[in-house]
């Protein structure tokens, strides 16, 4: 399976897409930031991306994007985000994604951190079948995995 390509910050259509799905209501729920996330506050998300080391990854599947990974530098460690359409929920995008990710060269040779709210049991129970659980705090599960492939 080859359904991770990188996201192309000029392609308007994709960008739209991903903010669409940043905005969802479920998706908010489950994330940092629980507000409606505005074009100017996603165009300081994309520099965030931007600044990372290793650039965002659309998930394609059955030949569409259905979904992004991307991957913020914070405190001096890489966390990995993972959004996907919710018509596409339910159908495993997002444990193929991270097969994927974690059996392909597309990380380099460094920690990745997850850092999920304990309320959203879907994402705890995918991350827990790749990374290795590292801490827990009023809000959060901690989870990491060290990638020694390189790019």
């Amino acid at each position: 399976m080859d359904n991770l390509e990188q996201l192309d910050f000029n392609d308007k259509h994709i960008l739209d897409k991903i903010l669409e799905w940043r905005n969802d209501e479920t998706t908010r729920k489950f994330s940092n930031n629980t507000n409606l996330i505005s074009k100017d506050i996603f165009e300081k998300i994309l520099n965030k991306y931007k600044e990372c080391s290793i650039k965002p990854l659309l998930i394609k599947f059955q030949k569409n994007v259905v979904g992004i990974i991307t991957f913020v530098k914070s405190d001096d460690k890489i966390f990995i985000g993972i959004n996907i359409d919710p018509n596409f929920r339910s159908k495993k995008i997002g444990f193929l994604a991270l097969t994927e990710l974690t059996t392909k060269n597309y990380l380099p040779n460094e920690e990745i951190f997850a850092q999920i709210k304990k309320d959203n049991s879907p994402s705890i129970k995918l991350f827990q079948k790749f990374f290795e659980f590292k801490a827990e705090t009023n809000d959060y599960l901690l989870f990491s995995r060290k990638f020694n492939n390189l790019l």
